[in-house]
């Protein structure tokens, strides 16, 4: 009988322990790459700094399992990567911040629009790049990074004789050397050929990121390589990590994305899912009624294209829009859609930010007659619609529609799947 209480209260410990560790466990986090803003803050500046480095709960296990990366021990293949390509490149941040470039993200780049009240971000990594520090268990610690919005819409601004800049940057204007595709490659490359060798992996870590404490290298030793082994081996002999093309630099293929995330079919395994769309400039973004260039992302309800004047501009409207903006983060950061839902709030200071969003302005000298001569031009002549913005700012109709002959015109074939947001319903979040 004693023996038996003894075990009984042997487990009872056992599991308050483990229960203090689930208690004091922190599976999802708030970026350290988002800038602080003031107290008095407005909705335009709280809504930059959100698009310059929010999570969105983007920085979580549950991303980490699809989208986000173990970044210091991912920083590391990359690294190793680079030297075993080229013999010259130092085991150092420098070849890291140089591999990175390659892709089209900046490091050490400035931020030149952002509101008053938005201070300069401390981030560590790109400009793009959200991350934060996780604890799965209590003592744990893993940096974990996701891509944000800034990663597709913060571009380069350009001297006065055309050149670009890429030490300053412009949030809002889209990252036109962004090759998404050349990234997730690489990661998953590197990443494979690094964990054959996993002591010189977790030593090339120590190097890259000497501040790294005790505990945070024993997670990557004992917690986060044996997953990423794993998770490797799942994965077999397949040489793309996604089976439909992810876009090329300046363009990225979010409904495949967002299909693949939600569980829908893609026309033909993936590889004839190419609705491949420029990153676009987010101005005058707020005067539509629904995003993505054919308008595929709206609210239930309203009509989908509609025209619209400057006293629809409201509360009401921009939430709209910020409602649709959150579900973006499902297939570009791996956010769960009912997840998606909390982030509402931010979402909505970032509509206010991008209401009051100009791209730069013309960086060199400008002749006004002959400007004023081509919108004169561009008016009559482009069949730009009656009372656009062309005429009038104040009564603006950007929604993008095809006319009759447009659609006649041959073109790419489109695979419209009308039913393809109802069976997503039905399926899990891979």
């Amino acid at each position: 009988m004693r023996r038996r209480s003894f075990v009984l209260a042997a487990i009872a410990v056992a599991l308050a322990g483990a229960s203090l560790l689930w208690a004091t466990a922190r599976t999802t986090t708030e970026s350290l790459s988002r800038p602080s803003v003031s107290a008095d803050a407005t909705a335009e500046a709280r809504g930059a700094a959100a698009f310059e480095g929010a999570g969105f709960g983007g920085i979580g296990l549950d991303a980490l399992r699809t989208h986000a990366l173990p970044w210091r021990l991912v920083a590391a293949a990359l690294v190793l990567d680079a030297q075993a390509r080229d013999r010259s490149a130092t085991l150092a941040r420098s070849t890291l911040d140089a591999t990175l470039a390659g892709f089209g993200f900046f490091p050490g780049a400035e931020v030149a629009n952002r509101p008053l009240g938005v201070s300069k971000s401390s981030s560590e990594l790109p400009l793009g790049f959200s991350y934060g520090d996780l604890a799965p268990l209590a003592g744990t610690k893993i940096r974990v990074a996701n891509l944000g919005c800034a990663a597709c819409h913060a571009g380069v601004t350009y001297g006065a004789d055309g050149t670009p800049d890429p030490r300053r940057t412009w949030l809002g204007m889209p990252n036109t050397s962004l090759d998404i595709e050349a990234y997730t490659l690489a990661v998953f490359r590197a990443t494979r050929n690094a964990i054959k060798r996993p002591e010189q992996l977790i030593a090339a870590v120590d190097v890259l990121f000497p501040d790294m404490s005790w505990g945070e290298k024993q997670s990557l030793r004992w917690f986060v390589l044996p997953l990423v082994e794993r998770r490797i081996a799942d994965l077999g002999n397949i040489e793309k990590p996604l089976p439909f093309p992810n876009g090329t630099p300046g363009s990225t293929n979010g409904v495949a994305a967002l299909k693949f995330a939600l569980g829908v079919p893609l026309a033909g395994n993936g590889a004839d899912d190419a609705g491949v769309v420029s990153i676009p400039d987010l101005g005058s973004r707020v005067w539509r009624t629904s995003l993505l260039a054919d308008g595929a992302y709206t609210v239930p309800g309203p009509a989908r294209q509609m025209p619209m004047t400057a006293s629809g501009l409201d509360d009401t409207h921009l939430k709209s829009l910020a409602t649709i903006m959150t579900f973006f983060t499902v297939p570009s950061m791996g956010v769960h859609p009912d997840a998606a839902l909390g982030n509402i709030g931010e979402a909505v200071d970032v509509m206010a930010f991008l209401k009051s969003y100009r791209p730069q302005p013309f960086p060199g000298a400008i002749d006004r007659d002959r400007a004023e001569h081509g919108r004169q031009l561009y008016a009559t002549q482009s069949n730009f619609p009656t009372g656009s913005a062309m005429s009038a700012p104040t009564d603006c109709a950007p929604n993008y529609s095809m006319s009759r002959s447009q659609r006649r015109s041959p073109g790419p074939a489109m695979d419209r799947r009308s039913r393809w947001p109802a069976e997503a319903t039905m399926r899990p979040l891979r």
